[in-house]
C-alpha cells in the first residue's frame, strides 16, 4: 500500500507484489555427521524467472569437511 497527502489532498493505491530471487539455491546435507564419515550432498537450484539462466557453480569446504569431486560446474 502507498499513501500519499499534501496540506490540501490526500491518496492512496494497493497492489499486489511478489518478492523474491531469480534463482535460489539450497543445499541439502545430513543434520549431523562424524569424524571420518561420507555423504553425498546435493544442491538444489530452482530458476523462478521465465528467462534460460546460463550459472556457474563452485563449492568449496573448510574445517573437517572436503570435497572429493569435481567443482566448478556450468549450468544450462
Amino acid at each position: 500500500m502507498a499513501q500519499a497527502w499534501t496540506a490540501d489532498d490526500f491518496g492512496s493505491n494497493e497492489s499486489k507484489v511478489i518478492v523474491a530471487a531469480p534463482v535460489i539455491a539450497e543445499l541439502n546435507m545430513p543434520r549431523f555427521m562424524a569424524s571420518g564419515d561420507t555423504s553425498r550432498l546435493t544442491l538444489d537450484i530452482t530458476n523462478l524467472t521465465d528467462k534460460p539462466q546460463k550459472l556457474n557453480v563452485a563449492l568449496t569446504a573448510s574445517g573437517l569437511l572436503e570435497l572429493v569431486s569435481d567443482s566448478p560446474a556450468a549450468l544450462n
